[in-house]
């Protein structure tokens, strides 16, 4: 992770708590920020409150109900 990008996660995970007061107690909160002209990732910024398994899993769930 590029300094740049470890500030704004930073920035990201001091409003978590905050963000997570807009949904019922329990939420999980994930932010991913993608920079697809570096592909492998180095720019790219994941803040979780959750397992990355079960982001994985949500997005999955994600795509194949956007998929039809």
């Amino acid at each position: 992770m590029t300094p740049r990008v470890a500030a704004v996660a930073d920035f990201i995970i001091n409003r978590m708590d905050e963000i997570a007061t807009r949904f019922k107690p329990g939420v999980k909160v994930t932010v991913i920020v993608r920079s697809p002209d570096f592909p492998n990732g180095e720019r790219d910024c994941i803040v979780t409150a959750d397992d990355l398994d079960a982001v994985l899993a949500a997005i999955n769930i994600r795509a194949r109900a956007s998929a039809g």
